[in-house]
């Protein structure tokens, strides 16, 4: 009599690499070994590098991607005097959850054809890693320039807005700018923000400029 449940030694394989295939793509960004939120703004250059080449991938498919045109002075996206800059995500990032995300990722890398030394940012990849250590126990922004020599580390004054989705929302890593109206501290401005997939999404406000009189 034939035993219930038996299955090929060749079928059992291929079911195994599909279910190893599928949990390869649902694994979050990993996180440093050498580092953390308490001295990522202290670390030598070399061990994030060796971080971001070691572990990391950045997605530079447009779709996933974003290469506007972006004034960071005025605070505009498209217009005449905008230059270009790029924001790819890195590619597990939209799998996290926030107690990873918590302990410190990389959730994307930016590029912009304008320096921007207040944001750390130039033609050179800038790296957005995100943590809990901001004050008060928030949500914080570093962006860390790929080398000391182009730029300073800055942690962004703004705090960084975690908005929370069911496990799932995401299937891919996505990043953007985004040019938002809204109140804000009892005025109506409008600011330039970075936007990425972080389990949940990042929201990051990079310029805030006042409301046209």
């Amino acid at each position: 009599m034939a035993e219930r449940g038996a299955v090929p030694m060749g079928v059992a394989a291929g079911i195994c690499l599909v279910v190893v295939m599928a949990l390869e793509g649902q694994r979050p960004t990993p996180g440093p070994r050498t580092f953390g939120p308490a001295n990522v703004m202290t670390v030598p250059d070399s061990a994030i590098e060796q971080y971001v080449k070691d572990d990391l991938s950045f997605d530079a498919t447009l779709g996933a991607a974003d290469e506007p045109l972006v004034d960071f002075q005025r605070v505009e996206i498209g217009t005449e005097r905008a230059k270009l800059a790029r924001i790819q995500p890195e590619t597990k990032s939209y799998a996290l959850d926030s107690a990873a995300l918590a302990s410190g990722r990389i959730i994307a890398r930016i590029w912009s054809e304008v320096e921007v030394p207040s944001l750390g940012l130039g033609p050179w990849w800038t790296w957005w890693w995100v943590d809990k250590k901001g004050a008060g126990g928030t949500w914080r922004s570093v962006f860390i320039p790929e080398s000391a020599k182009y730029a300073r580390r800055v942690i962004l004054p703004e705090a960084l807005e975690l908005t929370r989705h069911v496990p799932g929302q995401w299937r891919q890593g996505i990043a953007r700018f985004w040019i938002v109206r809204d109140t804000y501290g009892g005025k109506d401005p409008i600011w330039l923000e970075t936007w990425g997939t972080c389990g949940s999404c990042c929201k990051q406000r990079l310029v805030i400029a006042p409301p046209s009189k």
